[in-house]
């Protein structure tokens, strides 16, 4: 768990043998998009050699190597996903209000961090993976120039 300044009610998730919050999420699909986000559950590309993740580019932007942070927090290409985000922040400010003063002085990483650690958020936040997914899974996957692939194993 890290540390957060001004974020109270965070919890920890340390124990091994106990039942987590996000497994009480009732949409299968929501719980299914949490519980990858939190196991980083991504497609395997078998049948592709592999890809320097530096060429792992986004589906929208192009610009940026499209990891969990990009799509959920940064990425501003993807048709309707700001306005998603837009919604997601102000429920997610609605109902967690110390989130309002702190959110702007936190870096991505520890912005994902405080949103997966405040239990009270879980139901919204698999509904927001499970929108945000949907909306990548749709768009056609950037592959890079076959001269860019990296294969030594």
């Amino acid at each position: 768990m890290r540390y957060i300044p001004g974020i109270h009610g965070l919890q920890p998730r340390r124990k091994t043998l106990a039942q987590r919050a996000y497994l009480s999420v009732l949409i299968p699909a929501h719980r299914k998009a949490l519980t990858s986000l939190l196991v980083f559950s991504c497609p395997r590309q078998r049948y592709r050699p592999r890809i320097l993740r530096e060429w792992r580019l986004c589906h929208f932007c192009k610009i940026a190597v499209e990891d969990e942070i990009h799509a959920l927090l940064r990425c501003t290409i993807a048709p309707g996903l700001a306005e998603l985000r837009g919604l997601f922040l102000a429920d997610t400010y609605a109902a967690c209000p110390m989130l309002v003063d702190t959110w702007d002085r936190l870096d991505d990483e520890d912005r994902l961090a405080c949103l997966l650690q405040l239990s009270i958020l879980d139901s919204r936040l698999a509904q927001y993976v499970h929108l945000v997914l949907e909306l990548f899974r749709a768009a056609p996957v950037y592959v890079p120039p076959l001269s860019l692939w990296y294969t030594p194993f």
